[in-house]
């Protein structure tokens, strides 16, 4: 038999937290009290990015428990990026350049007009016509 123990002093409001434990995606699933006992979260939110043990949060508490709101940004951390939307047209903005990795596959945006497609089969397919400007264009 499992009994949750609640702490004497409940979280029922907006608070920020140390993380007592993550799970291998870096989803919190515990924090640290004041007396730095740990005690389980319920969920966080999908924006949350993963988190490491000793990073501070935002919780907020709900009926199920406490429910992960955000990651505190540390002293040499800065904003990732900026996501914007007007009505369906989504924009991701980065101050100096955007970089999506995935195995061996690598895209960038930088701020100096520079974009990185590399990968080991890189496929373009177009039901139109394909066009490619500048100069010099280089096939191969």
């Amino acid at each position: 038999m499992s009994v949750n123990v609640l702490p004497t002093k409940k979280i029922t409001t907006q608070t920020v937290a140390k993380v007592a434990q993550i799970d291998r995606y870096g989803r919190v699933r515990a924090i640290f009290l004041e007396d730095h006992t740990s005690i389980p979260v319920f969920s966080q939110l999908c924006s949350v990015p993963p988190c490491e043990v000793g990073q501070w949060v935002s919780l907020q508490y709900c009926e199920q428990g406490l429910l992960v709101m955000g990651r505190i940004l540390g002293e040499h951390d800065l904003p990732s990026a900026d996501w914007q939307s007007d009505d369906g047209d989504v924009a991701l903005r980065g101050a100096k350049s955007l970089n999506v990795r995935i195995g061996q596959s690598h895209f960038q945006l930088t701020d100096c007009g520079s974009v990185t497609l590399n990968g080991v089969d890189v496929n373009v397919d177009s039901e139109q016509d394909l066009s490619f400007t500048g100069w010099p264009i280089r096939l191969n």
